[in-house]
């Protein structure tokens, strides 16, 4: 899925917004209603990549996995805000914890 820049902002603020641990149902809908359709689902697609981020979990530590998914997104996604990365950062911890 392509992201234009255009979008960089609004999937930012939708991240630090609306993303939990849990992308529930009622989020994606309250995402949706302001930020449409698109945005919310690149902000779902963005989410499963960092969270799927590879990880060799025989060895990692939770703080090797951090820095995996932290070189993951500045690879992908350099263009988040740091508040969007912080907002994913706890997600990975609560997902993977």
């Amino acid at each position: 899925m392509l992201i234009d820049e255009t979008e960089y902002g609004a999937i930012s603020e939708a991240i630090v917004r609306f993303h939990t641990h849990l992308l529930l149902n009622r989020q994606k809908e309250e995402m949706e209603a302001i930020y449409g359709a698109d945005i919310a689902a690149k902000v779902e697609m963005l989410s499963d990549e960092a969270m799927g981020c590879p990880v060799d979990w025989k060895t990692a530590t939770m703080d090797s996995a951090l820095d995996t998914m932290h070189a993951f997104l500045n690879a992908h996604y350099p263009w988040l805000s740091p508040e969007a990365k912080s907002q994913l950062n706890y997600c990975f911890i609560m997902c993977w914890k």
